[in-house]
């Protein structure tokens, strides 16, 4: 399994590997497996032919390094676009999410996750009602348990 690895829309030509691994579909460390980065492309190798899914630190400029997955991907003999990959499993970790959402009146449960995530929901419009201060405490308990937060 490969990846392309870009930034700023251009193929990076140095990255350096930090706490990678590859996981299967039951979230667990896949064993026995190596990776490598070279020439923009990151190649995975594995014992298995089984669908997996990389982690690694990604670097945030001004913040640091974050651990960032991909969701679990079929070999193909083409090379993944990394980028794409992680912001699929992101997206994918949120949808899992909206139907514990939808528990706070879908509207207003997900305005509250979004203010919580650093984007604007802002407030529900009327007739609508913003969650109470329980419901927000509810909220933040399964986004954080869900990895999301």
């Amino acid at each position: 399994m490969e990846f392309q690895v870009f930034k700023n829309g251009k193929i990076i030509d140095d990255f350096t590997l930090c706490g990678a691994y590859l996981f299967g579909s039951d979230g667990i460390g896949v064993r026995r497996t190596q990776i490598t980065f070279n020439k923009g492309v990151i190649t995975c190798r594995k014992p298995n032919p089984e669908t997996a899914g990389l982690a690694l630190l990604w670097p945030v400029d001004g913040f640091g390094k974050v651990l960032l997955p991909t969701t679990c991907l079929p070999e193909r003999p083409r090379a993944y676009n990394l980028n794409v990959e992680v912001a699929r499993a992101k997206l994918m970790q949120i949808i899992n999410k909206r139907e514990d959402w939808s528990f706070f009146d879908g509207v207003a449960g997900l305005k509250a996750a979004l203010d919580m995530l650093g984007y604007y929901g802002g407030p529900v419009r009327s007739p609508l009602l913003d969650l109470s201060a329980s419901e927000l405490q509810t909220l933040q308990a399964i986004l954080v348990e869900g990895g999301v937060l």
